[in-house]
Formats: C-alpha cells, structure tokens, sequence
C-alpha cells in the first residue's frame, strides 16, 4: 500500500538510463537484470545499481491482477461530500484500490474490489449521496513520462481459465511477493520451480495477470494527477479506447458501460488542455468530467481483500 501526498515530495534526477528502466520495469518487473542490461547496453552490475536506488527513490513493486477474470466485482465512486472523518475510517478499509481527494465536480474518487457492495456501502456510505458505477474491464497503462521511443507491450485478450488450490495459493502469494524469483517462491509455497514458471506463464497469457511492474511515485517526477471520466455512446467506445491509449501521459482505464475513467499523469496543466480538446475533436458529443488530485491519495493496487478471497477458496475448490 501507498498513501502518497504531493507535499513534501522531493524531485529526483533521472539520466536517460534511469528513464528507460522505469519504463521497462513498468512493463514487466519481472525481467531479468542481463536482459534489462542488454536493452541499456551498460553492464548487468550497473543496471542492478540504479534498479535499487530506483526502488528506494520512486518505484514500488506491484502487480495488476484482472478483477474480472477472478470474478471479484469492481467499482467506481464518486463522492461531492465526505467529512474528514469518514475518509480516516475509510482508508483502513481493505477493499480500496485507490482513493483520490480531488478538484471538480466530485470531492473524492473511490475505486472498489468487492464481492459484497451492499455491505461496503451500508458501513461507509450509509447516509451520503453518491455515484457507483461498475468497472466492467480494466485496461493496464502504457504510460510512457518521458517520451521514450520504445515500443511497449501488446493488450492482451482476457481468457477465462479454471484455477485450483495451487492457482488461489500460488496468486495470494505473488500479490504479497510479485518480484520474488521462482527460487523464492518454491521455497516458501512449497511448489516446485518448473510449476510456478508454468503457472506464471498461464496467468501472463490468459490476462488473469495483466502485469508484473513497478509503481512510479509521480510526483517525484514531476507529474500532475487527473482522473477524467468520460460517457460515451456504445457504439464508439472501442474507438475511444484507442485513442485515449495512444496518449504517452495515459494511465489506467476502468470501463463501465457507457463511460470510461482514467488517469491521466501529465508534466503540466498544457497537455492536459490539448488532450481534451482531441477529445473533443474525436467526439464533440462526448462528456467530460475533470477532476485534479489535490492533497492526497490511497493506492493499492491489488487491495488485501482479495488475498483474503483467494485464501478463502482454497477449501472451497
């Protein structure tokens, strides 16, 4: 988990070569430090140098999980009014993803992962006015900061596949330890190496996993945080998608039925200004709400719950 505010935040140099290892870690943290040296061309003991100064400056291992495939809803929030004190008892919950004080239209942005809604909602919701909607898909970012001309990785086709007792406790394990080696993993699992690599390599492939990568403190880069929701018309929503992802300063998407919400991480206020009115080149009927990170926010991006979901099928299953 990270709780992270702009105040205080000290900027960070970066060489050219810190650049494309964020970007490169961002798209699979995973990748072997020799393979990551031979993209840099400098040596294996140099890249492993800056991986870990990176890690302790700006990166934080991380894990996107595909919500969907593992049958565990997800929602967007979005709240005008919340006391001060009702958002403390809310950060301890173990549902959020993320939870955002904002600038516009909304108060506060809440991302969900829940299989009991109601529930959330009657303890932390119980008498104030609020907006839900369902996160159907969640589209991973290939949020390039620095412009690097490198190509990132394909999106991947969900494919449901069926999982066991290994799968749920290979899964809850990796969500806690998404950069340990298979080495590792066996070690503390009890799995052998050849099934872990195996069992990865499924996840990876059938999007259950969407990415193994390194969370970036944007701030320390630099970097203003938006959330635009934008309601679209179904029939253009696949071209909306692509055109919001070929933007280098787009983050994560979540999509609902008739409407898209994303981040939306760029240097300064100017790209923010000419990416809407492409929008509105793209659609002039499309409606859009922006609304500015403020103080703070809460990230975590596979939320405890759905640990505790995992474990809690292993006798089931």
């Amino acid at each position: 988990m990270a709780v992270i505010s702009r105040k205080s935040q000290e900027r960070i140099k970066l060489d050219l070569y810190d650049k494309k290892l964020i970007f490169y870690l961002s798209q699979n943290s995973r990748e072997p430090v020799n393979s990551l040296a031979k993209k840099l061309k400098i040596s294996p003991q140099r890249t492993n140098y800056k991986i870990e100064r990176l890690k302790k400056e700006i990166l934080e291992p991380a894990i996107f999980m595909n919500f969907t495939l593992l049958k565990i809803p997800q929602y967007m929030i979005y709240l005008k009014d919340y006391s001060k004190e009702h958002i403390e008892q809310l950060m301890q919950s173990k549902e959020i993803y993320f939870l955002m004080q904002c600038v516009g239209a909304y108060q506060w942005i809440i991302n969900v992962v829940t299989d009991d809604i109601e529930t959330f909602c009657l303890k932390y919701l119980p008498d104030v006015h609020f907006e839900i909607y369902p996160v159907i898909r969640s589209i991973p970012d290939d949020y390039n900061p620095f412009n690097l001309s490198i190509t990132p990785d394909l999106l991947k086709t969900d494919k449901a596949i069926e999982l066991n007792n290994i799968d749920y406790s290979l899964l809850a394990y990796l969500i806690q330890h998404p950069i340990e080696p298979a080495t590792k993993i066996s070690e503390a699992t009890g799995f052998d190496r050849k099934t872990i690599t195996e069992r990865i390599k499924k996840y990876l492939k059938s999007n259950l996993i969407q990415k193994f990568r390194y969370g970036i403190n944007i701030f320390k880069i630099s970097r203003i945080a938006y959330i635009l929701r934008l309601e679209v018309v179904p029939n253009k929503k696949k071209q909306l998608l692509a055109h919001i992802r070929a933007n280098i300063y787009s983050g994560f998407v979540f999509e609902s039925y008739n409407q898209y919400a994303m981040h939306y991480l760029p240097p300064s206020h100017n790209e923010l200004i000419k990416f809407v009115e492409n929008l509105k080149a793209f659609d002039p009927n499309l409606k859009i709400d922006v609304l500015q990170n403020t103080e703070f926010f809460k990230v975590q991006l596979v939320p405890d719950v759905v640990v505790d979901v995992l474990k809690g099928r292993i006798s089931r299953s």
